[in-house]
């Protein structure tokens, strides 16, 4: 499970699992770079105990496309 997310350029986004495993992604969507399908900006910061990951230009990070999917689901938008 990932811990801590964060951009390091405009197409690449970095994970790091609880072991401090580094996970690459880029290309694609900014959507499916951060498992956020619907662009669920931030709001407040108890998000975080939500399951947000990292922050960028204001719109979270989410762990599991599936998380940030229920996010955008039930009004968080």
């Amino acid at each position: 499970m990932f811990v801590l997310a964060y951009p390091e350029a405009l197409d690449c986004v970095i994970y790091l699992d609880g072991y401090s495993n580094k996970y690459i992604v880029s290309g694609g969507t900014l959507a499916w770079r951060i498992n956020n399908p619907g662009l669920v900006r931030r709001i407040v910061e108890f998000l975080r105990k939500m399951g947000r990951l990292g922050l960028m230009v204001l719109i979270l990070f989410f762990q599991h496309r599936r998380t940030g999917l229920l996010r955008s689901m039930i009004g968080f938008l």
